[in-house]
C-alpha cells in the first residue's frame, strides 16, 4: 500500500507475484496498470486475457477469476471498497 483516503474507501499501491495459478473474487472494484511480466486471467463463464506491460484492466466487485502468472508480474492498483479497508 503505497496511500489511503482518509476514509479507507480507496487504496492505491503496488503487488507482485511469482509463478502459480490461483482463483480470485474481487471483493472490491480495482484498476490495474501492468509494470513488468505478465498475467492470463480468465473470467469465470466468461473471455480470458493476457496482460502484459502498459495494459490497463478494470475488475467490478465480485467478478470470479482464475489467473495464471508464468513467470512474474508486477502491477499498480487502485481498489474502491465499500467498506473501510483493513490493509
Amino acid at each position: 500500500v503505497l496511500v489511503q483516503s482518509a476514509d479507507k474507501l480507496v487504496t492505491s499501491g503496488l503487488w507482485s507475484c511469482t509463478a502459480g495459478k490461483f482463483q480470485w473474487v474481487f471483493s472490491w472494484d480495482e484498476f490495474v496498470h501492468i509494470l513488468d511480466g505478465e498475467v492470463v486471467i480468465s473470467e469465470e463463464g466468461g473471455e480470458t486475457y493476457t496482460l502484459n506491460p502498459g495494459d490497463f484492466a478494470h475488475f467490478p466487485l465480485g467478478l470470479k477469476t482464475k489467473w495464471h502468472v508464468p513467470n512474474f508480474v508486477k502491477k499498480a492498483f487502485p481498489i474502491r471498497t465499500l467498506e473501510p479497508s483493513t490493509f
